[in-house]
This record gives C-alpha cells, structure tokens and sequence, in this order.
C-alpha cells in the first residue's frame, strides 16, 4: 500500500469524523449580516418557568368594555388561504395557506399556526408600572360574520373595534387581497394616555408558528427569530437542548419575523413609523412535557411601537406564507436576507442557481426537467476543465513506468527525485494538479446547490418520475429497524448515484494498486448522500451519467483518430 493510499483512506476517515460539522457548515451556515444569538441551557430555564409553554404576564389593570359584546370567531376564505379571528381581542386564532398562486386544488393546505393557542396571534399591550395591560380579553365588536374571496371578488376587509370605561377605542381592520399571503392591518389607538406612560404599545405575536414537515428534527432545527435593526439582522436561534433566553433589543426595527423551514411571519410596522425596539421569548420543552409532539418549540415576539399621547393610527402589513427570496425582495427591506442560500462566500452563486431554476421553471412546469437541464449546462461549462483534467490523468498514467524508474533511481536522494520528477512533468506538459482542479472548482455550486435544495421553498413537494418531494430523499418504503449509518429509510436515487459513481471510478481507474478506491468511493458517497434531498442527488446522478458519457465520446474520437492515422 503505497503513501497516497494512505493518505486517501485517512482523508476519508477525517471526512466521516467530521461529517456532523460538515453539514452543519452547508445547511445552517450564516447567510445574514453578523448576527447576535441569546441561548441559555434547558435545564436553567425551566427552573425559571414551571409552565410548559411561555406564560402571558399577568394584566396589570382590568379593562371594562362599554358595550358587551358576544364571542364569535369570523371566517376568512379564498382559494389560496383560509383562517378565523377571534372577536377576543381581534386576534387571529388560525391560518392555513396553499403556498403556490397556481392549481390550488393540487395543493395541500398547510397550517401554519399551532393547535394549542393559549392566545391567538396579532395582541396588543400597554407597559404599566413593570407589568402589562391589554385589550386582548375583551370581546370586539363586527358587523361581519366572514369574507370570501375570489378571482371576482379580490379585495376585502373586516373592522373590529372595542371602546372601554376607561375612555380607550381600539381598532383593528383587516385588509386581504385573494392572491396575496400579506395580510394588511390598520391599528387605530385613541385614549391610552393614562395607560403607563403613555407613549408606546407593543404588538404580539405570541402562539409562533407550527412545524409542517415530515422530517420533524429539519423543521425544528430551523425555528428562529429575526428582527432588522438599523442595517443589521438579529438573529435568535433554537440551539440543542436549549432555549432561546428572553431577549431585548433597541433600535430602529424595520420588521420582526419568526421562521420555521419554509415559512414565515414577519411583521412589518408603517414605513413612516419605526419601531422602538422587540422583544423575543422562546422555549424548547421536553419531549415528555410536549401536549402535542409535532409542536415542540415556540417563539413569541413583539415589537414595541410609539404612541402619541396616547394615540396612533398605524399600517402594518403582516406576511404570514412560505420563505420566497423573490416576494420578500420585493419588500426591499432586508426581510430575503433571511433565506439561507449558503454561506456568504458563495451565496452568490445559490442565488444564480435559484434564479436559473426559477426562470427555467415558467418554460418547462416540472423541477426535476429543470434539474436535468442545469445538469447538462454545468456539465458543458465545465466541460474544457474536465476534458483536460481526464488529459492529464491519461499523461500521468502514461509516464507512470518513467516515475516509477525515477524512484529507483534516486531513492536514497529525495531532492533529486523530486527536481527530476518535476523536469518530467514539464518535458511531457503536464500538471500534476490538473486532475484535483475541475472537482474543487465544482464544490461551491455543490454547497451553493446543498443550500437551495435543502432551504428553497421552490422545491417544496414538487414531484419527478417516483419522487413525491424534491427537497427530501425518495423514501419509497421504511424498513422495521434503523440501521446503522443508514437509518430505516429506503431510498433510490442513492444506488442509483452509487452505481454510477462505480462505473465512473472504474473507468477511470487504472493503477491496480488503487483498485479498491473503484467499490470504497462509491459506498462512502452512498452513505453521505443517503439522507440528502433527491432534487440535489438528481443532479449528482446525473453528472456521473454524462461524465460517463463524455468519456466514451472522447475514447471513440481518439479511437478513430488513431485508426485514421495507421
């Protein structure tokens, strides 16, 4: 076994080491501004809290409506979105969307609000004297019972309003738009002078969002919480067995959003009117303490916003749909900063892919086409590196009886062989590198394509051929029992890939004394790619196919080249 395949299996034991913290490095890596993360271990906070989920502070003040009014819950319907609030409080209390404007009847509804709300969405507060009070337990006045939109009916609102003893009317109207997952709200706030201090209310978000995915531990993993202040983006983030310690910041805040995997809410205040600072809780409970399994982990958030003697009539605008770069662009306020397109360095080149599949996709309606054909483009633009890098690894197999007489030769001087073996190289033009270099030049598109199949909503669902998701793996059945380093998932397109990978190897592979790397590359690549989206191992099966192809046109090409010349 000679040195570099020694080097080659410990390279390969350091890969599988470290596989944990490679993918950390692609999925979850920071695609922000610097960010400030606020996490206190498990343990500590629930010697803090004995509730399970975040308690709502104790009003400090009873608030009495003038009028009693009955509790009703008024519906909201379109084709793309469908929800109620609660005439307690004005607060939304459900909301399940179909993420694309396209073919709704070919979409699933996804909720987005958990089932245990102790308190629905969208609540105001007043600081009193180190507490709080609220208007969220009194019941709001509407003449509506429900609205209903459609593609003739496109535009609608819903007023409630509430006025108390104490000389306070709020009012809150709800604007929504059939074809749009912002919802608009007006918020008009008259004689809350006497409320504290009289200069500011803060606006809640309180129950968070629900996971929707089958893979739980990926939807959870992505939970946090992000608020734009001044030009920088605050992140708060879920870590392993912690919670999110409750967190202040002041500043001039644009927006407040809370994420799950694909989707967000994010509260966007009047553009004229800054908020004065957020405030973000967040708890991870124990498994055995969870009401509902599938709903683990919450994060409430608010936004404190000014009064002005008591009083305000604010615009907001509340997304509440899927983490789309192109629609939260178009917000132009940071919110597509949140998208986790790769790391910095790269995350140019996820946002090119995204944006080619996006475009490609308005042609050609199926992903997994688009996938094909970004296969065959990569491939013809990396098509001159690859041709010489398979050149020069034909050289080097060529002058390996000329190395080899070298070592002989000046085996007890180093210095010599190596100065010798350089003169080779260059005597025949070959650089020894050449073969290393189109793989390195082709790994930021595979980390920048790792992002985007892993954190773009684009491929969310859609299907190919057996693939039910692009954005999962092709899980056809599950086996009784977990494996270990494969799981209990059965997938294809990883066989498929690692047959490829063989039949590439071998081709390529012509020093018998690395003939094992042909069988060990492929069950390695097999076991890394095993638990990746199928959308990204499509596209790695598929360039191993072409790769394939390539060099049986160029063998054929030079096969006749030779035949012409005897």
């Amino acid at each position: 076994m000679d040195k570099r395949t020694v080097a080659a299996i410990v390279l390969i034991g350091l890969i599988i080491i470290l596989y944990p913290w490679y993918l950390r490095l692609l999925g979850l890596a920071p695609v922000t501004s610097p960010e400030k993360e606020e996490v206190v271990s498990q343990e500590e906070a629930v010697r803090e809290k004995e509730q399970v989920f975040i308690p709502k502070e104790e009003p400090a003040k009873a608030l009495t409506p003038v009028r009693e009014a009955e509790q009703r819950e008024l519906i909201i319907e379109s084709p793309f979105f469908r929800g109620t609030i609660d005439t307690k409080g004005a607060l939304l209390a459900s909301w399940e969307i179909k993420p694309r404007f396209r073919s709704p009847q070919e979409q699933e509804w996804v909720r987005l609000l958990p089932t245990f709300l102790e308190e629905g969405a969208l609540g105001i507060s007043f600081p009193v004297a180190g507490s709080i009070a609220d208007v969220n337990e009194l019941i709001f006045e509407s003449e509506r019972d429900s609205l209903v939109l459609s593609a003739s009916h496109q535009e609608d609102s819903l007023r409630l309003s509430v006025e108390t003893a104490e000389g306070i009317r709020v009012l809150k109207e709800f604007s929504f738009n059939y074809m749009s997952h912002s919802i608009g709200m007006r918020l008009k706030i008259e004689g809350a002078g006497d409320l504290g201090d009289g200069r500011q209310y803060t606006l809640w978000w309180r129950p968070g969002l629900r996971p929707t995915e089958k893979k739980l531990k990926d939807d959870l993993s992505a939970f946090a919480a992000y608020t734009m202040l001044g030009d920088e983006v605050v992140k708060s983030k879920f870590g392993a067995g912690q919670v999110i310690k409750d967190s202040s910041f002041t500043g001039n805040a644009s927006w407040l959003a809370i994420q799950t995997k694909y989707f967000l809410m994010a509260m966007i205040p009047p553009g004229d009117v800054n908020g004065l600072g957020v405030k973000i809780k967040g708890l991870h409970e124990k498994e055995d303490q969870a009401e509902d399994q599938e709903e683990k982990r919450i994060i409430s958030a608010g936004m404190h916003m000014p009064l002005h003697e008591g009083a305000c009539d604010h615009h907001w605008e509340i997304y509440l749909g899927p983490i789309d770069y192109f629609v939260l662009k178009e917000y132009h306020l940071g919110l597509e900063r949140i998208v986790n397109l790769g790391f910095r360095y790269i995350r140019w080149i996820g946002l090119l892919i995204l944006q080619f599949f996006v475009t490609l996709h308005r042609v050609i309606p199926n992903y997994g086409v688009v996938i094909v054909l970004f296969s065959i483009v990569i491939k013809i633009l990396f098509y001159p590196l690859t041709r010489k890098s398979f050149e020069s690894m034909e050289k080097m197999r060529e002058i390996q009886p000329k190395i080899s007489e070298l070592r002989e030769k000046y085996k007890s001087d180093p210095a010599k062989l190596n100065k010798a073996t350089i003169e080779l190289y260059r005597k025949y033009k070959i650089n020894p590198a050449s073969g290393c270099f189109p793989m390195l030049l082709q790994m930021p598109v595979f980390i920048a394509l790792y992002a985007v199949f892993r954190n773009t909503i684009e491929l969310r669902g859609e299907t190919f051929l057996w693939i039910k998701d692009l954005s999962a793996p092709d899980t056809v059945f599950y086996l009784p029992i977990a494996l270990p380093l494969y799981g209990n998932a059965f997938n294809i397109l990883p066989i498929i890939m690692a047959i490829t990978m063989f039949l590439q190897q071998k081709a390529s592979m012509k020093d018998p004394k690395q003939a094992y790397m042909v069988y060990l590359m492929p069950i390695f690549l097999f076991f890394l790619f095993n638990g990746f989206s199928s959308g990204l191992v499509l596209y790695w099966t598929l360039f191993n196919l072409l790769t394939l192809l390539q060099e049986q046109i160029r063998h054929r090409h030079k096969a006749a080249i030779v035949s012409t010349d005897d």
